[in-house]
Order: C-alpha cells, then structure tokens, then sequence
C-alpha cells in the first residue's frame, strides 16, 4: 500500500515560473490521494522564509517596560505587490530581568508610513535551499523606539503574559521558573492572518531587561496569485 500510482494528468500553473507544465496527481494503491498541507507545497516550491532575531547564542534585547508599538523586536516590513501569510513564530526568552510584567504580542497590519527605524538588519533565508527565490520584504530586529506601527486593518493574532517575572539567576529557590519557549502556530490556530502589502508583521517581547531569540516563518508570493 505504500507505493504510489500516477492518476489523470493536467495542466496547471507552477507558482515559481508561472509556467504551464504537468503535474501528476499522486494515489495509493486503492486510489486514496496523497495530499500535503499549505506549508509543505509553499517549501518545496520555494515559497516559504524564515527570519530570526538574534543567532546562535547571541541573543537581541527586547523592549524594556511594556509593549511599545514603536519598539518592535522583530519587523517584517512588506512592500505594495506582495502577500504573506505567517506560519510560526517561536520566542525563546534567555532573561526576564527583574521582577516585573512580561507580555508577547504579534500583530499585522496595513499603512503607507511603515518603517524599521533604528535597528539590526536581519536577512530572510528561503527554507528550501535548493531555490534561488528571494524574499520581497525586509527585516529588521531589536528597534530602538524610532519605528513606526501600522495604521490601518490591525490585527493582533497573538499575545500572552506573565504577570510576575523574576530574575531566575539569583530568584529564591522556592520561586517560580517561567517559560522559557512561547510559540504561535498557523496549523494549531486553525486560520492564516493574511497580510497584503504595503504593511508589516511586528513581533513585541516586552519585559524589565529581557534578552532572547525569536524565529519568524512565513509564506509569500506576489498578491496576483490570490486574485
């Protein structure tokens, strides 16, 4: 049952070179199809990005205090022509700093005057490395207050807090160990935020001096494609 017979043939539009081809429709022996998620088509056609504030063991610094919208710790800004749709985003939090809130956010969200400010310039790599195909959008990490939000059809698909952090390095043993992992994911959601550029995707890890990593995914093919 394990072994895969072709079905009718037909012609379709490949979404890299917009070229006609042939695609042969995949079954299992007693005819049921084989079918991949959004995720696993957007990758292996070379559709699917992924950005990271911070690397290695070197970790950004978040947002001190509370949510700021002009301090965003990680920023995808897409230009006029271009959707994405996110597909994860992981936050990995190395220090808290003192006791105080903590609170995550994600957003997308449309505006002519979206811009990064002043912050460290991330580079997009494509997931499938056997593509040459580029991201449209830029990415920028760590902002320095000087960024600008979005302006119209926000949405916040994503948030959460901790009313109480502690610095767990030198905390009591009897205190309480926060996360260390928050993640967001399109598959477990059950919708896709859908972002049509000009806009941007924020990301927001706001505590007293917390440092950390995050890892941003996301589909993204010209806005034609959707129309």
């Amino acid at each position: 049952m394990a072994a895969l017979i072709e079905a009718t043939q037909r012609p379709t539009t490949d979404l890299i070179s917009s070229t006609s081809t042939k695609v042969a429709v995949k079954a299992l022996m007693d005819g049921t199809l084989s079918i991949m998620d959004f995720a696993n088509v957007m990758s292996l056609e070379g559709r699917v990005f992924s950005a990271s504030a911070g690397s290695v063991t070197t970790p950004v610094t978040f947002g001190a205090g509370t949510i700021d919208t002009t301090e965003p710790d990680l920023q995808i800004i897409v230009p006029s022509g271009t959707t994405i749709i996110p597909l994860d985003i992981l936050l990995v939090m190395e220090a808290y700093g003192s006791t105080a809130l903590f609170e995550f956010m994600a957003s997308i969200g449309q505006g002519s005057t979206v811009a990064h400010g002043t912050d460290t310039d991330v580079t997009p790599v494509n997931v499938n490395l056997g593509y040459g195909t580029n991201t449209a959008c830029t990415v920028g990490a760590a902002s320095n207050a000087d960024a600008v939000y979005q302006t119209s059809n926000i949405v916040e698909f994503w948030r959460g807090c901790e009313p109480v952090a502690v610095t767990v390095a030198t905390a009591d043993d009897d205190s309480t160990f926060y996360p260390v992992n928050y993640s967001w994911k399109a598959k477990d959601a059950g919708y896709l935020p859908i972002l049509n550029g000009k806009g941007a995707l924020t990301v927001f890890a706001a505590s007293q001096a917390g440092t950390g990593f995050i890892q941003c995914r996301w589909a993204e093919f010209p806005t034609a494609y959707l129309s």
